[in-house]
């Protein structure tokens, strides 16, 4: 259950602007929503008989703070079909484009997350690094994570390749594409799977819109 909470506070409201890493990445970047505006997001995640939806707003309330909100629908398989908890998150940079730390909970649950974040580019070519922890209840749950990411970045396009997982294990890979079809329009698509199990991937695509 962890796992499904803190992708979907990290996937669908850890989002950032398209100048960033942003979806359909989960490893975050050191930015956060320009003061004063909102970003609206949608996606969904599905393979085979797999399937979650989700929806979340971002607003920057200041230049180096931003707050987010969503919720997640799981929608296959049938039987496990349910609606996700609210998730709320807060985002502070430290150092512009280099340093952040990000928080993240659910209402009504205790189930809860937080990452360091560290960003570096090299002329088109852009570096994050997370660590962090997720638990749901006692610090006894808490997992370790991590995660890595190199992407290339040109004027309206973003490809990259991402690894993360926790202490136990390593479960994750990712490579994605974003394209920004309008100044306050991105649309993604990203193709991912499990380390430990070739035949569970994941497709995840959606749309973001600035305003």
């Amino acid at each position: 259950m962890i796992k499904k909470v803190y992708r979907c506070i990290a996937v669908i409201i850890g989002l950032n602007a398209f100048s960033f890493a942003g979806m359909p990445f989960s490893v975050d970047d050191a930015g956060t929503v320009e003061q004063g505006n909102f970003e609206i997001e949608s996606a969904v995640s599905f393979w085979k008989e797999y399937g979650e939806a989700g929806l979340g707003v971002k607003h920057g309330l200041t230049e180096k703070m931003d707050i987010g909100a969503g919720f997640g629908y799981t929608f296959a398989p049938e039987d496990a079909a349910s609606m996700s908890s609210l998730g709320l998150s807060l985002k502070f940079v430290a150092i512009e484009d280099h340093l952040a730390l990000s928080l993240a909970g659910t209402l009504g649950e205790t189930a809860y997350a937080a990452n360091v974040i560290l960003s570096h580019s090299v002329k088109s070519i852009g570096f994050n690094a997370n660590l962090g922890f997720e638990a749901e209840g006692g610090i006894d749950s808490a997992l370790m994570t991590f995660g890595v990411s190199t992407l290339y970045e040109s004027d309206r396009f973003i490809t990259g390749f991402e690894i993360a997982g926790n202490h136990d294990e390593l479960n994750w890979w990712q490579i994605g594409v974003a394209v920004q079809i309008v100044d306050w329009t991105v649309i993604a698509v990203g193709l991912g799977g499990n380390f430990q199990n070739i035949d569970a991937l994941v497709v995840t695509s959606g749309i973001t819109i600035s305003f």
